[in-house]
């Protein structure tokens, strides 16, 4: 008798992380109202997105049954974790220091997780950064932000 073997414990570790946040999004936009395809209520595309991404978990998951994959690497901790605050830092600092602060530091934060960035490089990139998310964000889509803190415009 033939009995299922995992293949990928890569690919079945990416499908659970998939579902988890899948879940997780249903689980946060409950109380969103859906609507229609013509008159889409607020919650109608994240909770599409959820969905496509169970559906997508579930194929990866059954992938890791049918093909063979690499091993799991290692994971490396200090780059998720100054990921993971540099989000958080930009929810906490676009509504107090503006759009262009808020870039600056999540940039900067998220270079101080490799130990392969180089200061002028972190800097340039942190600039275009800024500049690219005011001119598309702010001009382009018109997008009601403060690009500088409400102390320096006064």
């Amino acid at each position: 008798m033939m009995g299922i073997r995992l293949r990928s414990v890569t690919d079945l570790v990416a499908a659970l992380m998939f579902a988890g946040f899948g879940l997780l999004g249903l689980w946060l936009i409950q109380d969103l109202r859906i609507g229609t395809a013509m008159r889409m209520g607020p919650g109608y595309m994240p909770r599409l997105l959820c969905w496509i991404l169970l559906a997508f978990a579930t194929i990866v998951a059954i992938r890791a049954f049918v093909v063979e994959g690499p091993a799991l690497e290692r994971w490396y901790v200090r780059p998720l974790g100054f990921i993971l605050l540099s989000v958080w830092l930009f929810a906490q600092t676009i509504d107090r220091l503006g759009l262009v602060a808020a870039v600056l530091i999540t940039t900067v934060v998220c270079a101080a997780g490799s130990t392969e960035s180089r200061k002028v490089e972190v800097a340039s990139l942190a600039m275009a950064l800024a500049v690219f998310a005011a001119v598309v964000f702010v001009r382009l889509l018109g997008l009601p932000m403060d690009l500088w803190p409400e102390f320096l415009v006064r």
